[in-house]
């Protein structure tokens, strides 16, 4: 399944973060069979990506306001 913006950006943090620990596992478990994993990391990658956004959003307002 490959993810796009709107998905990624509609999902809660808990649904987030579900599915980057599924993708980090999924990556690990074909780089052990020797496949290719690279579509998985670049998913992995994006999610990563709005985790780093959402929070770094939350910590800049927290600042500003104080």
């Amino acid at each position: 399944m490959s993810l796009d913006y709107d998905t990624i950006k509609g999902m809660s943090n808990q649904a987030l973060f579900t599915m980057m620990a599924n993708k980090k596992q999924t990556i690990e478990s074909l780089q052990k069979k020797g496949e290719d994993s690279k579509k998985m990391e670049v998913d992995f990658c994006y999610l990563m990506r709005e985790k780093q956004l959402r929070f770094r959003r939350k910590d800049s307002s927290k600042s500003y306001t104080n």
